[in-house]
């Protein structure tokens, strides 16, 4: 975990947040901290969104965000090595107005995160 990630978390775990936000960054923490996606672990699958934007995690800590609608797939992918970082990113490239990543969440309350879906995925066996 990259020392940005363990401020962040520091930070928001000892603040007064609640509900869904506090949720997502006590399971983000633990998955960052012993939950190995080699492959891919779906933060957010861009079906289970309005805006159909997808958050993908790799490893412990790189992210990448992208937008599932074919026209906008040529747009590119934001990438980032840390969750913080990530959570900064402009969303401009994919809605066509300027917010952070961490305000989209908050302005759709953290819906259609799964927290699930790397262990999901690696349960299951090939035939």
């Amino acid at each position: 975990m990259t020392a940005t990630d363990e401020s962040l978390f520091k930070e928001k775990l000892q603040s007064n947040i609640c509900g869904n936000e506090r949720l997502f960054f006590e399971n983000m923490k633990r998955k960052e901290e012993g939950e190995f996606a080699p492959s891919a672990d779906i933060i957010l699958d861009e079906h289970d969104n309005f805006d159909q934007i997808y958050i993908i995690r790799y490893y412990y800590d790189e992210y990448k965000i992208g937008h599932g609608l074919p026209e906008c797939r040529d747009k590119g992918c934001i990438y980032h090595d840390s969750l913080s970082e990530t959570l900064k990113s402009d969303l401009f490239l994919f809605l066509g107005k300027h917010i952070s990543l961490l305000d989209w969440l908050r302005e759709n309350n953290f819906y259609g995160i799964n927290y699930d879906g790397n262990v999901v995925f690696n349960l299951i066996k090939p035939r």
